[in-house]
């Protein structure tokens, strides 16, 4: 008998911290950082300039954006710390094809004088020893 009450306080016990558990383990918090992409040509004047907010560790597709130059927009941070941040441009929406090398919050990713085409951005976080 002693054994049955035992148990039965130890599954009551598990069944009502399950839903506290689910809870926890759920995490609706946004990690992202917002892009500036430069959509006129270096000769351009004005420079026009489209915000693309990016979700961190999650390819994010830009519709074949033609564009210059792309730069971090450090206000819009949310949630991560800009200077452990990387991202790098393809020319296709399945992030396949190299649009430009990694570029980050103090270089920026200049892609060209003309126009070209960039379909997908990912930015993810590096450490100290992945930046050497």
């Amino acid at each position: 008998m002693y054994t049955t009450a035992f148990l039965a306080t130890i599954l009551a016990a598990v069944a009502s911290a399950a839903p506290a558990s689910n809870l926890a383990a759920r995490d609706d918090t946004y990690y992202g950082i917002g892009l500036t992409i430069k959509t006129t040509d270096a000769f351009t004047q004005p420079p026009v300039y489209e915000p693309a907010p990016v979700e961190i560790n999650k390819l994010t597709s830009l519709g074949n954006v033609s564009a210059s130059e792309i730069k971090f927009d450090i206000p819009t941070a949310s949630h991560v710390d800009v200077n452990q941040i990387e991202c790098r441009a393809y020319k296709d929406a399945a992030g396949v094809v190299p649009g430009s090398a990694p570029f980050n919050a103090k270089t920026p990713a200049e892609l060209s004088t003309n126009l070209v085409e960039i379909g997908s951005v990912l930015c993810y976080i590096v450490t100290e020893a992945e930046k050497v």
